[in-house]
């Protein structure tokens, strides 16, 4: 369970989990909107998630395979248009590997875990 905490101080939100092993993160709002700008706003936070995943499950995948590799970039982006939420992302494998072994490992994040959250059914509800 993730726990979100905020006090009096301009929107400023820590957000822990309870394995209790992690350090805390925070999100804020920018100063034109009351906040300090000094964090990541939350619908960033969401988008480092999805990015965090599908960069963690590609180097799963690039190990897993033996393949060669220097690192792994993800870029994601957000925007409402007409009412819906489109996401963006784009993944680089950078290193000495074919474009077929990148286009595979590329397709294959697309069902990371936060990516099958994202694009299937969403249901909000209460926490008791």
């Amino acid at each position: 369970m993730i726990t979100v905490t905020g006090t009096r101080e301009n929107y400023i939100a820590e957000m822990t989990a309870d394995r209790g092993t992690l350090n805390a993160t925070h999100c804020d709002i920018p100063v034109e909107q009351g906040g300090d700008n000094a964090y990541m706003r939350p619908g960033e936070t969401l988008l480092s998630a999805l990015g965090a995943c599908m960069n963690i499950t590609a180097r799963k995948y690039l190990n897993r395979d033996g393949l060669d590799y220097e690192s792994v970039t993800v870029k994601a982006e957000m925007a409402r248009e007409n009412g819906v939420t489109k996401i963006r992302t784009k993944l680089e494998i950078h290193g000495a590997l074919s474009q077929a072994d990148k286009d595979r490992i590329i397709a294959e994040v697309a069902s990371c875990p936060v990516c099958e959250i994202l694009s299937g059914p969403i249901e909000l509800g209460k926490l008791d």
